[in-house]
């Protein structure tokens, strides 16, 4: 329910931001602002996973919704990984920056920090597909440059691809 009027929120904020100002770049980072609270925390004392992984495709969808050609095209995640540095509190206030950092012809690749104060506590890359009508679309329609790469994607990609040769767990 929390996820869920956070998404109405930034939704209405959106249109009435889209109506003032011009479109910003597919490269200009996205910063929001979230407060951990009670119902954010998992029953270890922490913020789980699923959390920050909402927090991160609100951010997505804020840069979709300045972004889209269309309002008809969504998104579908294709893989996501996040490494914790620093662990989050009840209370705190994260700042939350993502950045589209490459893209191929099928796949746009961000990342995303979690910043409280001045200490990163999770960084985070995430890998989405775009989606109109239940079928894939090229990334050309939004980013209308050539296929951009980074060292770190590259490497991720690797690393998918050794997992999918893994032997089945029986």
């Amino acid at each position: 329910m929390n996820l869920l009027l956070r998404y109405l929120i930034l939704c209405l904020m959106l249109k009435s931001d889209k109506a003032k100002s011009s479109k910003p770049s597919y490269s200009d980072a996205i910063i929001r602002h979230y407060r951990i609270l009670p119902h954010d925390m998992g029953f270890r004392h922490h913020v789980p996973n699923y959390r920050y992984l909402s927090f991160i495709e609100l951010n997505i969808q804020q840069w979709l919704m300045q972004q889209r050609p269309t309002d008809k095209l969504g998104w579908v995640i294709a893989s996501q990984q996040l490494t914790y540095i620093k662990e989050s509190f009840l209370f705190d206030k994260l700042a939350l920056r993502s950045q589209l950092l490459a893209w191929d012809k099928k796949y746009l690749y961000f990342r995303h920090e979690f910043w409280v104060k001045n200490d990163l506590n999770v960084v985070a890359l995430t890998k989405i597909v775009l989606m109109l009508d239940q079928q894939v679309q090229p990334t050309s329609v939004i980013v209308q440059q050539d296929e951009q790469t980074h060292p770190v994607i590259k490497t991720w990609q690797d690393n998918l691809n050794e997992i999918k040769k893994l032997t089945p767990i029986k």
